[in-house]
C-alpha cells in the first residue's frame, strides 16, 4: 500500500510588551490525517508519526486521525514564576465504526485542560507542578468518565 497521510500545523503566539505579568496568548491547530472505513488494500491516508517530540496534551495525545484546536494562556506573577493554561478540543478526523465496542462512531473525541506552575530557583535549578484533566467526548462509550494527572518535576541544569 502506498503511504499518502499529511500533517498540519499552525499557529500564532502573542506576548504583551511592558505589561505587568507578562501575559502572553496563544492559538494552534494541528491535524492529522485519518483512514476511512475499511480502507482495506487501498492507499493508506493515515498521517504516521514520524516525531514523536510532537507533543500536545500530557493526557490525550493521540497522533494519527486527529483535528487539534489549542488555546493557551501564560502569566509571570513575578520573576521567578511562570503560570500557563493550555486547552485542547480534539475531534476525529475520520469517524470510527459505530459497531465498535468502545467507540459510537462520532467525531468528538474530547476536551483537556492542563494547568501548569514553574518555579525558577536558580538559573540552573527550576521546580515544576503540572496538573491536568481530559473530558472524553460523546464518540467514546465511557464518555462520563474523566482522567487526571498530576505531575512534579525538578530540573538541574549543568
Amino acid at each position: 500500500r502506498s503511504n499518502a497521510g499529511w500533517a498540519l500545523t499552525a499557529g500564532a503566539n502573542y506576548a504583551f510588551a511592558d505589561v505587568k505579568y507578562s501575559p502572553a496568548l496563544g492559538l494552534k491547530y494541528d491535524y492529522r490525517s485519518g483512514d476511512k472505513l475499511n480502507n482495506i488494500g487501498k492507499s493508506n491516508k493515515a498521517w504516521k508519526a514520524l516525531y514523536e517530540d510532537q507533543v500536545n496534551g500530557v493526557i490525550y495525545d493521540p497522533n494519527t486521525n486527529i483535528s487539534i484546536i489549542k488555546v493557551s494562556g501564560s502569566m509571570k506573577p513575578t520573576e521567578d514564576v511562570i503560570l500557563n493554561a493550555d486547552y485542547y478540543n480534539y475531534r476525529f478526523a475520520q469517524k470510527a465504526a459505530a459497531s465498535s465496542s468502545t467507540r459510537r462512531g462520532k467525531k468528538d473525541a474530547g476536551d483537556e485542560l492542563d494547568l501548569s506552575l514553574t518555579y525558577n530557583y536558580t538559573e540552573d535549578v527550576s521546580f515544576g507542578l503540572l496538573g491536568g484533566i481530559f473530558w472524553p467526548g460523546s464518540d467514546y462509550i465511557v464518555n462520563d468518565k474523566k482522567a487526571t494527572e498530576i505531575l512534579g518535576s525538578m530540573k538541574v541544569t549543568f
